[in-house]
This record gives C-alpha cells, structure tokens and sequence, in this order.
C-alpha cells in the first residue's frame, strides 16, 4: 500500500451498495477540497490508489451485513 495521506470510511450494508459509498466519499473529499490520486477520465479516476478493505465476515457480524472500509488515497 502506497504511503500518504487518504480518505476513508466505514460502510456497514450490503456490498451492492459500495459503489455509492465510493461516490460518497468522492464526493465528500471534492467538496472538502481535497485532490485524489491518479488522474479524471470520465466518471473514474486512472492511476489512482483505492481500496476496499472487507473488515468481518457477514455472517459475524450482528448487522448481518459486510462491513467495508473504502479509501482513496489524497494527492494533498
């Protein structure tokens, strides 16, 4: 994992919805003022650092659901 600084969060549902979570924190580090990694092409960035780290297994979680943390590393 590269070093530097990101931006990240915790996601507790299911993982069809972690494409909105990506485009929640990407939107949320734009309107901080942030830059992320890599550079815009269209709707996605190319050459940038992101992850999703899958923290739990489902079925041991008391949600029921995966819990995911999403990040993307800051160009800042």
């Amino acid at each position: 994992m590269p070093g530097g600084r990101y931006a990240s969060l915790v996601h507790d549902g299911p993982y069809q919805e972690l494409h909105q979570a990506n485009m929640t924190l990407m939107d949320w580090a734009k309107d901080a003022g942030h830059q992320l990694d890599g550079r815009p092409e269209g709707d996605r960035f190319v050459g940038a650092t992101r992850m999703e780290i899958y923290l739990n297994d489902p079925d041991q979680s008391p949600s029921g659901n995966p819990v995911t943390e999403v990040a993307f590393r800051l160009a800042d």
